[in-house]
């Protein structure tokens, strides 16, 4: 299964830190979707919308692998 991830950085005020979102998405019309409203909504630091295929395995121990792994650790 490929997913998108589309991950984001806002700053709401100048003397805040970043904050770093993500969003999930099914396909990549969605991750468009996502990439151009978050551009619109939020305002964005240059260079910081951007969006990942991730390949998901759909067997069991293929999946289960892969969640406990520390690569979806750090996607999360």
């Amino acid at each position: 299964m490929l997913l998108y991830k589309t991950t984001y950085q806002t700053q709401r005020e100048k003397d805040k830190p970043v904050k770093t979102h993500s969003i999930w998405n099914g396909s990549a019309k969605d991750a468009g979707s996502s990439r151009k409203k978050i551009r619109q909504t939020y305002g964005y630091i240059p260079n910081s919308v951007q969006s990942s295929k991730i390949i998901v395995p759909t067997d069991k121990p293929s999946l289960l692998k892969f969640l406990n792994s520390d690569f979806f650790i750090h996607i999360v």
